[in-house]
């Protein structure tokens, strides 16, 4: 499994047909769209609460904003590069 580092702490996270089935659903953007810095986010997070419950990991995040707040824009292509 894929592992990601946000903020100083290491998780699981993959990206499933499911979770891209699940981003559709949630936000009606096609893959295709994850080229938005917004919906990148979006797609991170519903790939990491996904993975980190499978592996019963605890995700300190109860949405993307509140994951938003902790990757720094500068940081954005190394968090994502797992994706």
């Amino acid at each position: 499994m894929n592992k990601i580092n946000i903020n100083g702490a290491e998780y699981p996270c993959r990206v499933t047909i499911g979770t891209l089935k699940r981003f559709k659903e949630a936000t009606g953007k096609e893959l295709s769209a994850v080229g938005d810095l917004f919906a990148l986010v979006e797609l991170l997070y519903m790939a990491l609460a996904e993975s980190c419950e499978k592996a019963g990991v605890a995700l300190p995040y109860g949405s993307a904003e509140e994951l938003m707040d902790d990757i720094d824009f500068t940081e954005i292509e190394q968090v994502t590069a797992g994706l």
